[in-house]
């Protein structure tokens, strides 16, 4: 080994340009290839000899070189090799070697190594080893391997330091960007796999498919899923691949703080394990720890400091598949959002599907299961049975021994109702003091004898009370019906005053939420309120910029001239337009700054969900398509910002009523301002309405709008807001809103 006699310094009067030109090379590399590719030029035209590759390791926190970039003599001018993450140059376990100079990354001079082994005839023996460092501190080594032995002077050395000194700025800047690059990839990647879980229905297909994603996206060799059982209070194995023999308990208790998973769940904290760093718990040998695992990471799946779970995986090798911390716990909020969704979607369904006084099913899951039923007994030809039963005085019952002991009535009823059903039978509490029971394929002979046996049920009951007050008197009316007129049962004869009673649920609706009870609008939708609720929780601001929405969304209806009916679905649909949004993480909606690519992608995913949160729900039916559509634009544009989506829908296709909303809302995003930004006032909002007209909006709905003054007085107020609701309607005929 001989280290090169110091440089001369340099002139500072007389630069050297071939060095200039080789540094602005250097500046110009993109990718750690083109670092490599412009390096080995420079020393070629520095030494002035054939140097057809060499070899670049960097530093790394972890180890002292982790990572090498090779570029042999065939791909120099031609094809670029990057191969991050591994060690392969010529000298295999040689640079490894703790001892090797090529370790020496203090290196303050080019040092020229001799080295005599057993390589193959056409290889170099000599190498130049030339030290990539700054004023910041070593960087990494870069090796330059020589046919024959070269003479190399003062100038040669001060040009070879000139460029290490170069290259350790580039190598920090392509190394950042490369790792960039890789981030913003995967979490694209990642968004595109997990937001369609965001809406799944199935437990099942979700668990698989977030492991899945997990095993090909992030390349874990075995996955390991526990979530929170609520009633026994304990972590439970859901699913696991990749396990041959798995050493864990059935259960943890979450009671165990001092337990490697509760801990890491209780504090939220994702936990990252290296082999090589030697920070691997003693805890995971129990849990049947890979000795090959390179890799282990373990995930905690929290919403609203709400423990879910944790995902526990391990990578045997982890060629091409970094892992980005913060990549990790995008993937956490993902998952765990996904799981929260389909827990709550569970709860909203069943409350919304159940009566809460009787426990029975309600109107809403009649409608469901006739809507099943209906085509299979046509196909088919088998009869549908359906007895109505009605109590007797009850509004007397009511009236004279008050509601408590109504409700009471109704509990019982049902009770003695559904113990002498047959188990097909469906029994519904279909409202008021009336029950239904739907029999499937079952004749009238048959249905009769079912109702003997309630009749008969309600007779014993009566005959055992002592006071004649408490005896629960019953009325059963029996319908069947063939194939032939089956939807004349319910549908044809009840669809005048089904029509009417979703108009007055919607109306109710609005009021509540215009209002801004959260009783009233339980009280008026449950599936709504639960919604609202969770949405108010996660964003406080959205109440008010709903209702102004609203309001303006009203204004213009008003200046087009839309009928009442036309005017409440708008109206619904203007304060439910972003309740999809509660399928978005918190931090993303309460952020302050800015969103980035990868959230403002999560956050495009809304108006869809938002549709589907309402999907089988009659009455909100209207409502969906201007839900769905109320971030198209009207000139279609899908790139630069602003785009739009989820469709890319085109001027008068879109929905009348998503082109009201679109605008709407832009203009109080535009006053008002966002979490992430500020308000910009009325007359900033005029004038980019004026020029987004016919792009962003319908040019017809902007003139109007334009052309009235004052947008934000009393904007928001409820009382202006059902005042536009109870305008009489307009003379002529209302375009519609979908």
């Amino acid at each position: 080994m001989t280290p090169l006699d110091p440089p001369a310094p340099a002139s500072p009067s007389d630069p050297n340009p071939l060095i200039e030109h080789l540094t602005g090379a250097l500046g110009r590399a993109e990718s750690p290839a083109d670092l490599l590719i412009a390096a080995t030029r420079c020393a070629a035209q520095v030494l002035g000899a054939a140097v057809h590759n060499s070899s670049l390791f960097f530093i790394d926190a972890k180890a002292p070189i982790t990572c090498g970039f090779l570029l042999n003599r065939h791909t120099v001018g031609a094809d670029r090799l990057y191969r991050p993450y591994r060690l392969e140059i010529e000298l295999g376990e040689r640079i490894k070697n703790a001892s090797s100079p090529f370790l020496s990354t203090s290196l303050a001079l080019p040092l020229l190594v001799d080295v005599q082994a057993s390589l193959e005839p056409d290889r170099a023996h000599n190498f130049l080893l030339v030290p990539v460092r700054d004023a910041k501190g070593p960087t990494g080594l870069w090796i330059i391997p020589l046919k024959t032995s070269l003479a190399i002077d003062q100038a040669a050395a001060a040009a070879l330091m000139k460029l290490g000194e170069e290259m350790a700025g580039a190598l920090r800047r392509v190394y950042r960007q490369t790792r960039d690059r890789h981030r913003m990839a995967q979490l694209e990647d990642l968004h595109e796999h997990l937001m369609p879980l965001m809406v799944a229905t199935d437990r099942g297909l979700l668990i698989n498919r977030l492991l899945q994603v997990l095993s090909r996206h992030f390349a874990f060799s075995r996955v390991f899923l526990s979530l929170v059982n609520q009633e026994s209070q304990s972590l439970r194995c859901e699913m696991h691949s990749g396990f041959e023999t798995l050493f864990i308990p059935a259960t943890i208790p979450l009671s165990q703080s001092e337990n490697l998973f509760v801990g890491l769940l209780n504090q939220g904290r994702v936990a990252l394990f290296e082999s090589e760093l030697g920070n691997v718990p003693p805890e995971l040998s129990a849990f049947g720890e890979d000795p090959d695992a390179e890799r282990i990471v373990v995930i905690p799946l929290r919403i609203d400091r709400k423990p879910l779970g944790f995902i526990y995986a391990d990578q045997r090798r982890h060629d091409g598949h970094p892992l980005f911390p913060s990549v990790i716990d995008v993937m956490a909020q993902l998952a765990s959002a996904a799981l929260e969704n389909l827990d709550l979607r569970r709860r909203a369904e069943e409350r919304a599907e159940t009566d809460p006084l009787t426990g029975l099913h309600n109107r809403y899951f009649m409608d469901k299961v006739l809507n099943l039923e209906i085509p299979r007994i046509r196909r088919y030809n088998h009869p549908l049975s359906v007895l109505m039963i009605d109590l007797l005085d009850f509004k007397r019952t009511n009236d004279t021994y008050g509601h408590q002991f109504g409700d009471y009535v109704l509990r019982e009823t049902a009770q003695l109702i559904q113990a002498n059903v047959r188990r097909p039978d469906i029994v519904i509490r279909y409202g008021g003091d009336e029950f239904v029971v739907l029999m499937v394929n079952t004749t009238y002979e048959q249905a009769t004898l079912v109702r003997r046996r309630i009749e008969e049920a309600f007779i014993e009951r009566n005959r055992l009370q002592s006071d004649e007050s408490r005896m629960i008197n019953i009325s059963i009316g029996l319908k069947s019906a063939d194939a032939d007129c089956v939807s004349q049962l319910f549908h044809q004869a009840d669809m005048a005053m089904y029509e009417e009673k979703a108009r007055q649920k919607r109306r109710k609706l609005i009021e509540a939420l215009v209002e801004g009870s959260l009783e009233r609008i339980e009280a008026a939708d449950r599936v709504v309120g639960s919604l609202w609720n969770m949405l108010q929780r996660k964003a406080p601001y959205y109440p008010d910029h709903a209702r102004r929405v609203t309001h303006l969304a009203l204004r213009i209806a008003r200046l087009i001239s839309l009928g009442a009916g036309e005017r409440e679905i708008l109206a619904l649909a203007a304060m439910l337009h972003d309740v999809g949004k509660v399928s978005i993480p918190t931090p993303i909606l309460q952020k302050d700054t800015p969103l980035t690519h990868g959230e403002r992608l999560a956050m495009r995913h809304h108006p869809q969900l938002g549709e589907e949160f309402f999907e089988g729900i009659e009455h909100l039916e209207p409502i969906r398509p201007l839900i769905r559509t109320h971030h198209e634009r009207y000139d279609g544009r899908l790139d630069g910002d602003y785009p739009a989506y989820p469709d890319g829908l085109v001027g008068q296709i879109i929905p009348l009523g998503g082109r009201i909303i679109r605008l709407a809302e832009s203009i109080d995003g535009i006053i008002f301002g966002r979490s992430y930004r500020a308000g910009l006032g009325e007359d900033r909002a005029r004038a980019i309405i004026e020029v987004e007209a016919g792009r962003s909006f319908d040019p017809d709905l902007a003139r109007s709008l334009l052309a009235q003054s004052n947008w934000t007085a009393g904007l928001g107020d409820p009382a202006a807001i059902l005042a536009l609701l109870n305008a009489p309607d307009p003379a002529g005929d209302c375009q519609p809103l979908a």
